[in-house]
C-alpha cells in the first residue's frame, strides 16, 4: 500500500497482477483498478513539489512503471472498476555490476602500470646519470606492458534482478532503485527513456549513476526510508542491520553519500528488515523483520512535526467504534469489489433480458385469447357460415418463413456446438466402456418381504477377449507341448505294475531266443549253450552218459590208469607206495575238478558292456512308477517331469480358477435375478388382489370394511437400472 504525498489518494497492489486506487476523505471509496505486466514489489508516489502526481511502481522481475494518479471524475465505474487511458511510462533494468566492476578493475592497472612506469623513469635516470647502459630485455619488457590488454567479457544475469525498493529522486523524471540478487552493493539512478528516439540501443536500460555502498557488495538493501527536510537515509538490510546513511553537504540528491553508522539488532540469518520509517514526529525510528521483531529506536529529544501532516485525512478507526461494527470477511470465495461490479452489471443485464421475455409472453398470451375467442364465435356459428381454421391464417408464407428461420437458427446452434457435443459424446462413451460395458452384473440388493433379511449380487465384470485370447494360446500351446516326443515319453507310463512284468517277460523271452548268427555265446566256445558242470565235478549234457567221466583236458591212456587204480591196488605194489600214488591221485582229481569249476564260472561271465534286458526294463519300471523318496532338500533330488511345474501351468491354473469363479458368481447372479422377477409378479398379484378387495369393500356398508393390507414395493436397491 501506498498513500499520496496529499494525502487523498493510495494504492494497493496484490498477486492477482492489479494496482486498485482509493479516494481517501471521510471514508474509503474505490475508483478503480488497472492491471500490470508482472507481481508488484514495491509503490512509491511522486513528492509533492512535483509538477504531476504519479505513481512508481516497481516489479520483481526488472521492470518499472509509472502510472498517472485517476481522476475520480472522469472515470465512470457504472459497470467496471477497470480503467484505461492513464498516462504510464514503462523502463527495464539492465544490469550494469560487470561493466563498474571491468572499469575499476582497469582504473587499477593503470594505476598500477602509471606506477610501474614512474619508477622505471626514475630508475633509468639514476642509471644515465651514473652512466650505465640499459639492456634489451628491459626495453622488450616495457614493449610488452605497453601493448594494451584485453578486455574481459560483459556478465550479464539469466534472470533479471528483482528490485526491491523504487523512489522518486530530487529531481523530475528521474528515480532510485535497489536490487537484490547479483546487482545488489548499489544504488542506482535512473530514468525514463524512449526507445524510439534512443540512438545506442546497447546502452538503453542502463543506470544513469551506479552509488556504490560501502561494504554492502552482498548484502541487499531491502528497504529505504528518508524525510524530504532532513539529509540522511535509514536503510534496512538483509541482514538483519539498520544502517543511517547521512548525506554530503549541500547534496542536491541522495547520490552523495556521506558518513554511516549500522547497528545489528534482528536476526542476522532470518531477521532481514523489511520495513524501516520514521514517525510523524522524526523522533523515533522503527524497524521490522522477518524474526518476529519490532524494534524502535529514539533519534532526538524533541521533534517539530511536519506542517504537511495537517493535511492527511486519513480516516480515523475510532469514529466507527461506537456507530457500527464491521466485520471481517473471512470466506475466500466472496465476491471482491470488481467481481461484485461485474455481477451486479451480468444480473442487470439479466433481469432486462428477462423482462423483455416476460413481455413477449404476455402479448403472445393476448394474442391467444382473442384467437380462442374468435374460434368459440365461429363454433358458434351455423355451419354454413363457418370458417375453416386454414382461413384465420393471416400470410401461410410467413408462418413457413418463421419455420425456415427457427430451423436455420437450429442448425447454426448445432454447428456451433457440434465440438462440444462430439466431446461430450466421446468422453461418455469412454465413460461407458470403462465403467458400464465391462459389468457382466451390477450390483442388486433384494430385501426380504416381512423380514429384515437381504442378499445382493456380486457386481461381477466381464471376461475381456484378452483373456480369451490369451487363454486359447495357452490352451494351444499345451496341446502341443503334449504332442512333443519329451512329453509322449511321459504320456507312455505303464499304469500298473502287472502289466509291467508281463512285458517284462515277453521282452526276455524274445531276447533269448534270438541270437545273431556266427556270434558265440559268452560262456560257450563252440556256439552252443554254456553247459554246467555236473555233480561230480565233471562236465557233460547229461549225468550219466558215457562221457560223463571223462575230464575235460584229460588224455586217453590216464583214464585207464583211473580205472585201474579206481579198482585196486596193483600187483607187486606194497602198501606205503599204494597210499602215496592215491593220496597223490586224489588232490590232483581235486585240482582238476576245482580247475573246471573256475572254468565253468569264468565261461559263464558276461561282456563288461553286456546289460541284462530284464533288469533294464525292471529299472526303466522303477524310475517311472515307484517314484523318487529322496527328500527335495537334498542335493541330487530332482523333480519328477509330471510334478515339474512353470509360468505357462501356473497361468492355466489361475485362468482357470478365474473362469470358475466367473461361472459362480454368474450362476448365483441369474438365480438372483430369476428370484427378483418372481418378487416382482407377487408384487404385481398383490396389488391386483388388494384393488379387487377394494372393489368389493366398496359394496359393503361402512362398519363392515377392513384396513386392507398395504402392498410391498421395489426399492431402488432392487431396481438400479430404472
Amino acid at each position: 500500500m501506498a498513500l499520496d504525498s496529499h494525502a487523498k489518494l493510495m494504492a494497493t497492489a496484490g498477486a492477482d497482477g492489479t494496482v486498485f486506487f482509493f479516494g481517501v476523505g471521510e471514508e474509503f471509496s474505490p475508483i478503480g483498478f488497472i492491471s500490470t505486466p508482472a507481481l508488484a514489489s514495491h509503490m512509491s508516489w511522486s513528492p509533492a513539489n512535483f509538477p504531476r502526481n504519479t505513481l512508481l511502481i516497481s516489479f520483481s522481475d526488472g521492470q518499472v512503471l509509472e502510472v498517472e494518479a485517476p481522476d475520480d471524475s472522469s472515470h465512470d465505474s457504472a459497470k467496471t472498476y477497470q480503467i484505461s487511458g492513464l498516462k504510464t511510462r514503462q523502463y527495464k533494468f539492465k544490469s550494469v555490476k560487470s561493466k563498474i566492476q571491468r572499469e575499476e578493475e582497469m582504473k587499477r592497472k593503470a594505476e598500477e602500470k602509471a606506477k610501474k612506469l614512474k619508477e622505471k623513469e626514475e630508475e633509468r635516470r639514476k642509471r644515465k646519470a651514473q652512466g650505465i647502459k640499459e639492456d634489451e630485455e628491459d626495453e622488450e619488457e616495457d614493449m610488452i606492458e605497453v601493448e594494451e590488454e584485453k578486455e574481459q567479457p560483459l556478465y550479464y544475469p539469466e534472470e533479471p534482478s528483482p528490485i526491491l525498493q523504487g523512489f522518486y529522486s530530487r529531481t523530475p523524471d528521474k528515480f532510485w532503485l535497489t536490487l537484490d540478487g547479483y546487482d545488489t552493493g548499489y544504488l542506482y539512478q535512473c530514468s525514463f527513456q524512449d526507445e524510439e528516439a534512443s540512438l545506442d540501443r546497447d546502452t538503453l536500460g542502463e543506470p544513469n549513476m551506479a552509488v556504490l555502498l560501502e561494504s554492502l557488495d552482498s548484502i541487499a538493501v531491502r528497504c529505504i526510508g528518508f524525510s524530504e527536510s532532513e539529509p540522511h537515509l535509514v536503510m534496512g538490510l538483509g541482514n538483519g542491520a539498520v544502517r543511517l546513511q547521512t548525506l554530503a553537504d549541500n547534496a542536491k540528491d541522495f547520490g552523495d553519500l556521506g558518513p554511516q553508522w549500522t547497528i545489528n539488532m534482528h536476526d542476522n540469518c532470518y531477521g532481514q528488515v523489511n520495513k524501516v520509517t520514521l514517525s510523524y514526529d522524526r523522533g523515533f525510528l522503527i524497524s521490522v523483520g522477518c524474526d518476529g521483531n519490532i524494534f524502535i529506536y529514539k533519534c532526538r529529544e524533541e521533534g517539530v512535526i511536519e506542517k504537511a501532516l495537517s493535511m492527511t485525512r486519513i480516516p480515523s478507526a475510532k469514529k466507527y467504534v461506537d456507530s457500527k461494527k464491521i466485520d471481517d470477511i473471512d470466506d475466500p470465495n466472496f465476491y471482491s469489489i470488481e467481481d461484485a461490479k461485474q455481477k451486479a452489471e451480468q444480473d442487470k443485464r439479466m433481469k432486462v433480458a428477462e423482462e423483455k421475455k416476460q413481455r413477449s409472453r404476455r402479448k403472445i398470451n393476448s394474442l391467444r385469447h382473442q384467437l380462442k375467442k374468435l374460434l368459440r364465435k365461429n363454433e358458434e356459428l351455423p355451419e354454413h357460415l363457418r370458417l375453416e381454421i386454414k382461413e384465420f391464417e393471416l400470410d401461410p408464407e410467413l408462418k413457413r418463413e418463421q419455420k425456415e428461420q427457427m430451423q436455420q437458427q437450429i442448425e447454426v446452434v448445432k454447428a456451433e456446438l457440434a465440438q462440444e457435443a462430439e466431446k461430450y459424446q466421446l468422453s461418455l462413451d469412454k465413460l461407458k466402456y470403462r465403467f458400464k460395458d465391462v459389468i457382466d452384473c451390477e450390483r442388486i440388493e433384494l430385501r426380504a418381504f416381512l423380514s429384515s433379511s437381504r442378499v445382493s449380487t456380486f457386481r461381477c465384470v466381464k471376461l475381456s477377449e484378452d483373456f480369451h485370447l490369451v487363454k486359447a494360446d495357452l490352451e494351444e500351446r499345451r496341446q502341443k507341448a503334449k504332442s512333443s516326443p519329451l512329453s509322449s515319453r511321459e504320456g507312455s507310463l505303464v499304469s500298473s505294475r502287472e502289466g509291467t512284468s508281463t512285458q517284462l517277460k515277453d521282452v526276455t523271452t524274445s531276447t533269448n531266443t534270438q541270437t545273431k548268427p556266427g556270434v558265440p555265446h559268452a560262456g560257450d566256445q563252440h556256439g552252443s549253450k554254456p553247459k554246467t558242470p555236473s555233480v561230480d565235478g565233471r562236465l557233460g549234457s547229461k549225468p550219466g552218459t558215457p562221457n560223463a567221466g571223462i575230464r575235460r583236458g584229460a588224455k586217453p591212456g590216464a583214464a585207464h590208469d583211473d580205472e585201474r587204480f579206481a579198482k585196486g591196488k596193483p600187483c607187486g605194489m606194497d602198501d606205503s607206495t599204494y597210499k602215496a600214488i592215491s593220496k597223490q591221485e586224489e588232490k590232483k582229481k581235486k585240482k582238476l575238478e576245482r580247475k573246471a569249476q573256475w572254468e565253468a564260472l569264468y565261461g559263464g561271465k558276461p561282456d563288461e558292456n553286456f546289460e541284462d534286458p530284464e533288469d533294464v526294463l525292471a529299472i526303466k519300471a522303477a524310475k517311472e512308477n515307484m517314484g523318487d523318496y529322496k527328500l527335495k532338500t537334498a542335493e541330487d533330488y530332482i523333480v519328477p517331469d509330471h510334478l515339474r511345474t512353470n509360468t505357462d501351468k501356473k497361468r492355466c491354473q489361475l485362468l482357470e480358477l478365474r473362469t470358475m469363479v466367473h461361472v459362480q458368481k454368474s450362476a448365483f447372479n441369474k438365480e438372483l435375478l430369476a428370484l427378483r422377477d418372481k418378487k416382482q409378479e407377487v408384487i404385481q398379484e398383490v396389488t391386483a388382489l388388494v384393488g379387487k378387495l377394494k372393489a368389493l369393500q366398496s359394496d359393503l356398508r361402512s362398519e363392515l370394511v377392513k384396513p386392507t393390507p398395504s402392498v410391498p414395493h421395489m426399492t431402488s436397491a432392487e431396481v438400479p437400472e430404472k
